[in-house]
């Protein structure tokens, strides 16, 4: 049987998802980062299953009754549930995770789950987001081809974490070498901001591709002029 499916996402993470299954699969399948679209996309295309990748966004709740639509959080949830979960877990000095699918409902990341697989934390972002790709493209081969979901309630419920924001990446907010590293890492990827400190002469340091010595933290350094 071939299935009509849409993967949305603003990550090149899940877009590498979605080339995998136009590639790997039979499968009619169909790519949006634009959050204008959804609406008709959702309503007029008939989508057997829309997964829901990487999006800063809430999906309208009238469009749930148009098709089974999936969503992928970087947490084992309802631990760290709203925005910057890897972020957030990294901070909390998490080197391991897990990523959820879960049925996407009127609230915020509290719908029922369907699926769990781990997730290491470990390395630059641009690692782990390579291993969200790789995560989630398992995680859908066994909702598509599994002939009843089952889905559990999330039994119990934790208040959504913030989204960080680029001041949460000055590195002067994090103290001793293992923050300080973590920190750099977590943004360390072409789609994110670097970490950073201001000089009071105003130079603008950001640090990148950080590696951790027993005393020290070797990394690349880009000094600008701060505007």
């Amino acid at each position: 049987m071939t299935l009509k499916i849409l993967f949305i996402s603003n990550k090149e993470w899940g877009r590498k998802t979605f080339r995998f299954f136009r590639a790997h699969t039979k499968h009619h399948c169909d790519f949006l980062n634009s959050k204008s679209k959804i609406i008709n996309k959702i309503k007029n295309q008939n989508y057997d299953y829309v997964f829901v990748l990487h999006w800063s966004y809430k999906i309208p709740s009238h469009l749930l009754k148009y098709s089974k639509i999936i969503g992928f959080h970087s947490s084992d949830l309802p631990n760290f549930s709203g925005g910057s979960p890897i972020q957030n877990q990294i901070i909390k000095g998490l080197n391991k995770t897990k990523m959820t699918a879960f049925l996407i409902s009127e609230e915020f990341d509290k719908g029922p789950i369907i699926l769990k697989r781990h997730l290491s934390l470990k390395g630059p972002l641009s690692d782990i987001l390579n291993r969200c790709s790789d995560v989630s493209i398992d995680i859908i081969k066994n909702i598509i081809y599994k002939k009843k979901l089952i889905y559990r309630s999330q039994n119990y419920r934790r208040t959504p974490l913030k989204r960080l924001s680029y001041q949460d990446n000055n590195l002067k907010l994090y103290k001793g070498l293992n923050k300080v590293y973590d920190a750099i890492r977590m943004v360390d990827s072409e789609e994110y901001k670097k970490a950073y400190v201001i000089l009071e002469n105003k130079l603008k340091l950001e640090f990148s591709k950080a590696k951790k010595k027993t005393k020290s933290i070797l990394c690349e350094v880009k000094i600008t002029t701060k505007k």
